[in-house]
């Protein structure tokens, strides 16, 4: 029998440098650009300035367009929330 993922929710640990740790439950549909902007609301930091930060997981960048399921975010994963490094044209 299929399980069913509509509802399913992961514990993940979201850790910034200068902020601390904030560990949440996440809808595995959740898009990873939410997540990050909770992390955002969570630090006291502007939600608004999201696009200035990134989401790592085992030193990748995450898509902010993409759900957790898409990027196949596992349990209890830790990601790191770092500031976006400036673009060098």
């Amino acid at each position: 029998m299929e399980q069913k993922t509509q509802g399913r929710v992961i514990e993940l640990t979201i850790s910034s440098t200068v902020a601390g740790d904030y560990t949440h439950r996440f809808a595995v549909k959740e898009p990873i650009g939410a997540v990050k902007r909770q992390a955002l609301a969570h630090f006291k930091m502007d939600p608004a300035m999201a696009d200035k930060y990134i989401l790592l997981w085992n030193g990748s960048a995450l898509n902010d367009n993409i759900t957790l399921e898409d990027a196949e975010i596992p349990d209890r994963a830790m990601l790191l929330l770092e500031p976006r490094q400036p673009e060098v044209i």
